[in-house]
């Protein structure tokens, strides 16, 4: 899951920013404004209506029209636009002031539009309903009796072992906030309503929303152009039917109840107040579980979005959201509205298979056994035949050389089987290819001489069409070997084929040797900018089968599927302990989590645990959730930076298992990697590391507790209180903010519990919120050739006078910032260079400010840094006039105060020259 950063508006009405991004190289990559001006979400109180606020705010001659309203039980208000919607986000943000003084105004945030995470798409099949008759109901399409659950994903998790113990979420509403779903796919029921997989769900947007457009809602989420959310459907309740048994998957909850409610068009845009509307309606319609897989980078909990799910939560409904997929930037990357209290963020790790879509087609050995061949089309394409296999040399499967040579004149009719060989590594295809036409062949199946995935997913054989081939196609070695034993019997061995464009799906599953059950890179890091713990848990989100829109079936990576996954198995948990209780599950469901080791995205260190800011508790583990005895009452432990270190923190265990013994248990500690948040620049400052953040050896915290021998007994129905004093990592570099993280371990006899902590090793206060520097990244630069390149001390820009029309290639200053981490408020102020200046100034904490630059200020800010241009315009329409000037950078600390001048670091570019033409 991919989120749109938080941005900036520059020159004029234009909203553009430049953000960094590891994906990228780093370079500035351009995308469009998340805050759509002069849009406003307001809660008013709950005895009030919107509407009549709108009433009383235009005879105050604030004009505004009401874009959606947004009245629950849960959130009582609507979402505005200012009919005159200035150019000035100060003007505009003026207003919402006054609307947010009202009386009977609870708070005001600004609409952002979002876009909607795109996760990699690695391989896609179409499918189709044949063999499955097309049924619509769930009857016809649920799980035998005597099926296993072998789909990897299932195993690593233990939902496989919910599942034969007979829980498959039949009873649970599971609401998911997304694009919407393809209800006629086979392995979803084939219809939405009462009765069907997708029993209930709204459309909010209509198909061609996008942010800029008014909704066309309906009733009907039904989407086939995006296919995030159908693939996310599918991930929680796919059926159990031909294709997919084929295929080795099914949905991880295929008995639950499923809502949808459709929050984006086929752009693929969202907003917040959507966001809001979509979690509200899935909670008023009954949803025992949210599920949602969008957001954007912002990682503060205070945005609507994060504020309302968090709501949910606390009236009993958990909700689970994907952290995002910001994994490459490191550290603090959590998303909203992951990032609200109490609400379950989700990482993800990778599949231990590596799946690829492919053709099925079907063998038959003798007049008994048949199977299914999963086969790579290639060119040409073989027509719908039916054919006795030939082997070159069926006792030598892994020679190099096959057809590398003229084949004798001997060698039997080869025009009416199908021939199977090793794809040479001592050959060219081609060489091999003519040497067998000239003796006969027409149709030929390759197999792979290696085991693994390596080139395979991408190889597709190609030949000219007038090489005298009829087709040709690629299979495994395994499944070559499965034939040529049957051949080396001398059995019978006939395969059907149907051309590609017809063919069912099939899946190769490839072992994932490397990374698999190891958290996925793209997965985003916590903590949060209020240090808290995110993500809770994690589950498989890397190289995942599922359903896709048109009948097709789909391989995605994203937090997107992880999340899904994660909200199918607390479906799960709900079902097996009977408690909706979100205190509960949320307990469980963390505190069961297995801890993964540390993988840095080219090798595994099975000697380290990766960071609990990476991973939160760990891999979900469905069926020790199902069945612990014990719960905890916090899912985890902040002990924030240095300047607010709370000291020892209590936590309690209780036991509430039907059994009537005591539960003895063992406290322990296991810590895992810190890292420094920050990289010495060698120039005085400092800067963000991203993935792999370095590693700071040998450092790690040290915990006590007030339990003698670190021995508990928990009688039946009873508690203990247990307090752990921590002391922080000693000798690490404090100004690189080291952060630490490990787990307190509970262990007995059918218990093995964990409780992960995280913390800063340095201080907040101390570390400048924005540094000036190429390096640090807060300097001026222009729009001429490379961006990035600082511009000289007193470089003359002659610009365009504003409101001119000016056509001509004009260089502006432009202004990089990257704050040192996240900070709560930002703004750019406009200083006299010389000291004097024909316009009024205005003190700010010292600054003689002419003004601030358009778009300022900005509230919770990510960190990821942007760009804004100077064109002389000041955020009140305010035309400087020419003459030597200096921008001053200043934003609040974590934890600062906006009121209080110590709080705030203040940096300044070097002076640059405007002058009109």
């Amino acid at each position: 899951m991919r989120f749109l950063a938080p941005t900036l508006s520059i020159i004029g009405t234009a909203a553009l920013v430049a953000c960094v991004s590891a994906a990228d190289g780093g370079a500035n990559t351009i995308s469009e404004s998340s805050i759509i001006p002069g849009a406003y979400i307001v809660e008013v109180e709950t005895d009030q209506d919107p509407t009549a606020l709108y009433q009383e705010l235009e005879l105050e001659g604030i004009s505004v029209d009401a874009r959606r309203d947004l009245q629950f039980r849960l959130f009582r208000g609507g979402s505005f636009q200012l009919r005159n919607t200035s150019s000035s986000a100060a003007e505009n943000d003026a207003q919402a002031q006054r609307v947010l003084q009202k009386s009977n105004v609870k708070n005001v945030w600004p609409v952002r539009a979002i876009q909607f995470p795109k996760p990699t798409l690695v391989s896609v099949r179409n499918g189709s309903a044949a063999g499955d008759g097309g049924m619509a109901r769930r009857d016809s399409h649920r799980r035998q009796s005597g099926d296993n659950d072998t789909y990897a994903p299932h195993v690593i998790t233990q939902v496989d072992q919910l599942h034969a113990a007979g829980f498959t979420g039949k009873g649970v509403k599971i609401g998911i906030v997304d694009t919407g779903v393809d209800y006629t796919h086979p392995a979803l029921g084939g219809c939405f309503g009462p009765g069907c997989v997708v029993s209930y769900g709204y459309d909010l947007t209509g198909d061609n929303y996008w942010a800029g457009l008014a909704p066309v809602p309906d009733s009907d989420p039904y989407d086939n152009c995006q296919g995030h959310g159908t693939h996310v459907a599918g991930i929680v309740a796919a059926q159990s039917i031909e294709a997919t048994r084929r295929l080795g998957f099914a949905g991880a909850a295929p008995d639950v109840t499923l809502g949808m409610y459709k929050i984006s068009g086929c752009p693929g845009y969202t907003t917040s107040e959507m966001l809001l509307a979509g979690f509200n309606m899935a909670y008023e319609d009954g949803s025992d579980v949210i599920s949602c897989s969008a957001g954007d980078d912002s990682g503060w909990a205070g945005d609507a979005a994060a504020v309302m799910a968090a709501r949910i939560v606390d009236a009993g409904v958990p909700v689970v959201v994907a952290l995002g997929n910001s994994g490459a930037l490191g550290l603090w990357q959590a998303a909203s509205p992951a990032s609200g209290e109490g609400v379950t963020a989700a990482g993800s790790v990778d599949s231990p298979l590596l799946p690829t879509l492919v053709n099925a087609a079907s063998y038959s050995i003798g007049n008994g056994t048949a199977g299914t061949l999963a086969w790579q089309d290639g060119a040409p394409e073989f027509a719908n035949v039916t054919l006795p296999v030939l082997f070159l040399d069926s006792t030598n499967l892994t020679r190099t050389d096959a057809a590398c040579d003229p084949l004798p004149t001997d060698t039997p009719d080869l025009s009416t089987s199908l021939v199977l060989l090793g794809l040479s590594t001592t050959c060219s295809s081609n060489q091999q290819v003519k040497n067998l036409v000239d003796i006969g062949a027409k149709n030929v199946m390759f197999y792979s001489l290696t085991t693994g995935s390596a080139g395979f997913n991408s190889l597709r054989i190609t030949f000219n069409l007038d090489v005298g081939l009829s087709g040709v196609g690629l299979i495994t070695l395994d499944q070559a070997q499965t034939l040529a034993e049957a051949r080396n019997k001398n059995k019978t061995v006939t395969v059907a084929i149907t051309n590609a464009a017809y063919a069912e799906p099939a899946a190769i599953n490839f072992p994932n040797t490397l990374s698999g059950g190891h958290v996925s890179t793209f997965s985003s890091w916590g903590p949060t900018w209020e240090t808290l713990l995110k993500p809770q848990i994690a589950a498989p989100g890397g190289n995942i089968l599922s359903t896709y829109i048109d009948g097709a079936y789909a391989v995605m990576s994203g937090t997107s599927m992880a999340t899904p996954l994660a909200a199918a198995v607390i479906a799960l948990v709900i079902q097996a302990r009977g408690t909706h209780d979100p205190t509960t599950i949320n307990s469980v469901v963390a505190a069961t989590a297995q801890r993964t080791t540390w993988y840095n995205g080219t090798a595994v260190d099975d000697t380290r645990v990766a960071p609990a800011a990476q991973q939160g508790g760990g891999l979900v583990q469905a069926y020790a959730a199902a069945r612990t005895p014990v719960l905890l009452s916090v899912t985890s432990l902040s002990f924030n930076d240095s300047d607010h270190f709370p000291g020892p923190q209590t936590f309690r265990v209780s036991h509430v298992g039907p059994s009537m013994d005591s539960v003895d248990l063992v406290l322990g500690h296991v810590p895992a990697i810190t890292m420094n948040t920050l990289k010495d620049n060698g120039d005085g400052t400092t800067s963000r590391s991203q993935f792999p953040n370095p590693i700071v050896n040998d450092a790690a915290a040290t915990l006590s507790f007030d339990v003698p021998g670190g021995n508990l007994t928990v009688p039946p129905g009873g508690s203990v209180d247990i307090t752990v004093t921590l002391t922080p990592p000693p000798g690490v570099n404090a100004t690189l903010l080291p952060v630490y993280s490990g787990y307190i371990t509970l262990e007995g006899a059918a218990v093995n519990l964990s409780l992960p902590y995280v913390g800063v090793a340095g201080s907040f206060a101390a570390t400048p919120a924005v540094q000036r520097g190429y390096a640090a990244g807060c300097y001026l630069t222009t729009t001429e050739g490379h961006f990035n390149i600082p511009a000289p001390s007193n470089q003359t820009f002659t610009i365009p006078g504003p409101g001119s029309n000016s056509t001509s290639s004009t260089i502006y200053p432009r202004i990089i910032v990257r704050p040192t981490m996240g900070t709560p408020l930002l703004r750019l102020d406009v200083v006299s260079a010389s000291g004097t200046s024909s316009n009024s100034t205005t003190d700010f904490m010292g600054v003689p400010s002419l003004g601030m630059l358009p778009g300022m200020p900005v509230e919770f800010v990510a960190g990821l840094g942007f760009a804004i241009y100077v064109n002389g315009t000041l955020n009140d329409g305010t035309v400087v006039p020419a003459g030597a000037y200096k921008v001053v950078v200043s934003a609040v600390k974590i934890f600062g105060d906006k009121n209080k001048e110590k709080d705030w670091t203040m940096v300044e570019t070097v002076p640059f020259v405007i002058a009109y033409k």
